[in-house]
């Protein structure tokens, strides 16, 4: 697969991942699930947090937000980084400031990036 049809995925799944979580909060339905909510940029805890939630009773928007969480848990830390930053965080189709120019060269950074697209995309299918 293309890293472009990958790229798609990715913006898919963060367009669908903050439409049910807007929606979920406006419901009142979050169910703690805003715990799983912070800087991505940061070590992750562990996959266990969100394993615990999984346990629960949730209706599938809920499971949804889990299993993103689930999919950037299985990243390495830039690579969660840069996926959370560039498609969570920050509309990809927004000409914007680049944040990583502080943290990561040109090179190092388009590297990171495709790999993390292509695992990411691969997880979310």
């Amino acid at each position: 697969m293309s890293t472009k049809k990958e790229e798609e995925i990715v913006i898919q799944a963060a367009d669908k991942y903050k439409k049910i979580f807007s929606d979920l909060i406006k419901n009142g339905k979050e169910s703690n699930l805003t715990q799983l909510l912070r800087d991505e940029s940061q070590p992750y805890s562990t996959s266990l947090n969100v394993l615990d939630y999984a346990k629960e009773n949730l209706n599938s928007d809920q499971r949804y937000i889990i299993h993103i969480h689930f999919c950037l848990s299985l990243l390495e830390p830039q690579e969660r980084e840069i996926i959370w930053k560039d498609f969570f965080i920050i509309s990809p189709k927004v000409n914007k400031t680049d944040w990583w120019v502080f943290s990561y060269a040109r090179s190092t950074y388009y590297r990171i990036r495709n790999r993390a697209i292509k695992k990411f995309a691969e997880l979310c299918k």
